[in-house]
C-alpha cells in the first residue's frame, strides 16, 4: 500500500479503474468492503502507517476482493503478524472464497495455517512440485522426504518439542538426471541419482515426485519431545517495575521480570504489546520512563548513554530483520571485526580465533567472511546476525522477533543454533516472539504480555498446561496446530 496516501485515496483509484466508479460511489463501496473483512469505515481516513499490521493486511485484502476476481493470490499474508491477527485474516479469507465463489491461491511457509486454511496443497522444492493432494492427507501422511523433513521442523504449540532443521541448502537449481532432493535426503538411494523423477500418481488423487516413496510411508517418524529443562539457577537479568513511552504513549507499564542464567525466558503477545519496546529498552537502545533494570544484580543507568563499555559487551540485541539490521555496504568480515575489537581482549590473532570459533558455531563457512549480506540467503543472514551478538561471549543475548518470516526449516536451524550456543556458552536468552511454538519448542520460562503490562508468567510447560489468565487462554487458542504425524492406520498395518 503506498505509505503516503490515505486508505480512501487508495480505494477510489481501484474502483475508478476496475469498476467505473465515481468518487461517493467508491466510498460506499469501500465502507462495504471494509465491513466485510472487519475493519472499521473510519480506516478510509487514516494512512497505512496508522493501522496495525492485521488491520492493514486486512484492508489490503478488502482491495483485492474490490474487483470482483476470480481468482485470489496470496503471497505470504500472514508472515509476521501475531496470532490473533493471523486468525482475523485467515477467517475472512475463508468467508470471501466461501460466499464470493472465489479462488484462492494461499502461497505460505506455515503449514499449521495451511492446515486450516486450505483444501488441496502443493509442496515445491527447487523449482519443482513434489507433492500435491488433500492437504490433511498431504501433512498427516507425507510421501515426499522433503514435505517430511519440513513438517519435523514445524515447531508445536500442543506439546513441547525439538524442531529439526534440513542439513545443507537448497539448490540453485535441479541437477539434470537425478532426484533434486538427494543431496539432503537421509533416504537416497543409488536409483535417486539415477534419473529425475516424475511426478506420478498414487492413492486419493495425490501426486509425488519420489521413487522411494512407498517404502517411506512405512518408516515411523522420530518422537521429537524435548526433555525438561535444568532447574532454575541465579538471576541473570532482573526487569523491576520499568515504564517506557513514545512521548504520551504508555508501551510499558510498571513491568517486571527476570531471565536466570542459562536459561531462554520468553516475553509473548500481539503485536503492539510492548515486548520489542521492552526489549530495546533492556538492550539499552531506548530509555525507561522510571524503574529499574539489573543484570547480575548490578542495576544498569535508565539512561543509555551512560552505561558503560562493559555493560554494553554483556548484553547483546539480535534484530528481527537482518536485511536492514546489517550493513549493507560491510563484509561479514568487517561487521565480526568491528564487534570483537571493541569487546573481545587479546589481540588480532584471539580476535580472529573467536570469530572462527563462532562461525563454526552458527555453521557458516569462512568464506562468508568475504560476502556481504546481499550475497548471503535470509538463514544465513540471520545467523550472522546471531555470531555478531555471540561472538563477544554476552552475558544475555536479546532476540527480538529473530524466527519471523522465516521458512519452517531455516527457522529450524535458527532455533537449533541459538539453543547449541546458549548450552556452550551459558549464556542467558530473552526471547521475544509471537511465535507460540516456537517458544515452546526453545523456552524455560514464560511471560505473557498485553497492552504494556505482564497478564501471566511461569515455567513455559506450566503456562501452557493450565493458562490462568483468560488473554493467554485466547492466544493458544488462536494458534494453528498440526496433529503429530504418524503413519496412517493401514500404514502400521503394512508395516506389521
Amino acid at each position: 500500500m503506498h505509505p503516503t496516501y490515505r486508505v480512501r485515496t487508495q480505494f477510489r483509484e481501484t474502483l475508478r479503474l476496475n469498476a467505473g466508479l465515481d468518487k461517493r460511489a467508491a466510498d460506499r463501496r469501500a465502507a462495504e468492503l471494509l465491513a466485510s473483512v472487519n475493519v472499521a469505515a473510519a480506516a478510509l481516513r487514516r494512512y497505512p502507517h496508522e493501522l496495525s499490521g492485521g488491520q492493514l493486511q486486512r484492508v489490503a485484502l478488502a482491495l483485492a476482493l474490490a474487483p470482483d476476481p476470480e481468482v485470489l493470490v496470496l503471497d505470504e499474508p500472514t508472515t509476521g503478524l501475531d496470532v490473533n491477527s493471523q486468525q482475523q485474516v485467515a477467517t475472512v479469507l475463508r468467508r470471501a472464497v466461501r460466499e464470493r465463489g472465489v479462488a484462492a491461491l494461499f502461497i505460505s511457509h506455515d503449514l499449521a495455517l495451511l492446515s486450516e486454511v486450505a483444501d488441496d496443497v502443493a509442496v515445491m522444492y527447487a523449482g519443482e512440485i513434489v507433492e500435491t493432494g488433500p492437504v490433511a492427507a498431504v501433512l498427516h501422511e507425507p510421501r515426499h522426504p522433503y514435505t517430511r523433513a519440513l513438517l519435523n521442523a514445524v515447531p508445536s504449540p500442543l506439546e513441547a518439542v525439538t524442531t529439526e532443521g534440513i542439513p545443507g541448502v537448497p539448490p540453485g537449481r535441479v541437477v539434470d538426471g537425478e532426484c533434486g532432493f538427494a543431496a539432503r535426503c537421509p533416504h537416497a538411494a543409488a536409483s535417486c541419482r539415477a534419473a529425475v523423477p516424475a511426478l506420478a500418481s498414487i492413492e486419493d488423487g495425490r501426486t509425488v515426485r519420489c521413487v522411494r516413496h512407498r517404502e517411506l510411508s512405512l518408516t515411523v517418524v522420530a518422537d521429537r519431545r524435548r526433555a525438561a529443562s535444568e532447574p532454575d539457577t541465579r538471576t541473570a537479568l532482573e526487569v523491576v517495575d520499568v515504564t517506557c513511552a513514545y512521548g504520551t504513549t504508555t508501551a510499558a507499564a510498571g513491568v517486571s521480570l527476570r531471565v536466570h542464567e542459562g536459561s531462554v525466558t520468553a516475553l509473548v503477545g500481539e503485536s503492539g504489546s510492548g515486548k520489542s519496546t521492552l526489549g530495546r529498552a533492556v538492550a539499552g537502545l531506548l530509555r525507561p520512563v522510571s524503574g529499574e533494570i539489573r543484570l547480575d544484580g548490578e542495576p544498569l543507568p535508565l539512561d543509555p548513554r551512560r552505561r558503560t563499555v562493559e555493560q554494553r559487551h554483556h548484553i547483546q540485541l539480535i534484530f528481527q530483520n537482518p536485511s536492514t539490521s546489517l550493513n549493507p555496504r560491510r563484509t561479514v568480515g568487517d561487521l565480526l571485526r568491528h564487534v570483537t575489537s571493541r569487546f573481545v581482549e587479546g589481540d588480532r590473532a584471539a580476535r580472529d580465533e573467536a570469530i572462527a570459533q563462532t562461525l563454526a558455531a552458527v555453521q557458516l563457512a569462512p568464506a562468508v567472511l568475504d560476502r556481504y549480506p546481499g550475497q548471503l540467503s535470509g538463514g544465513q543472514r540471520q545467523r550472522v546476525a546471531i555470531a555478531a551478538a555471540f561472538v563477544a561471549r554476552p552475558r544475555l543475548v536479546v532476540c527480538d522477533e529473530i524466527t519471523s518470516g522465516q521458512d519452517v526449516s531455516v527457522q529450524a536451524a535458527i532455533l537449533a543454533t541459538l539453543a547449541d550456543l546458549r548450552r556452550r556458552l551459558g549464556t542467558s536468552v530473552l526471547f521475544i516472539s509471537h511465535d507460540l511454538g516456537v517458544v515452546r519448542s526453545i523456552a524455560d520460562h514464560v511471560y505473557v504480555m498485553r497492552h504494556g503490562r505482564i497478564v501471566e508468567s511461569g515455567r513455559t510447560e506450566e503456562v501452557y498446561g493450565a493458562p490462568r489468565d483468560e488473554y493467554t487462554r485466547s492466544l493458544l487458542d488462536a494458534v494453528p496446530a498440526i496433529a503429530p504425524v504418524v503413519p496412517s492406520e493401514a500404514v502400521q498395518e503394512r508395516s506389521a
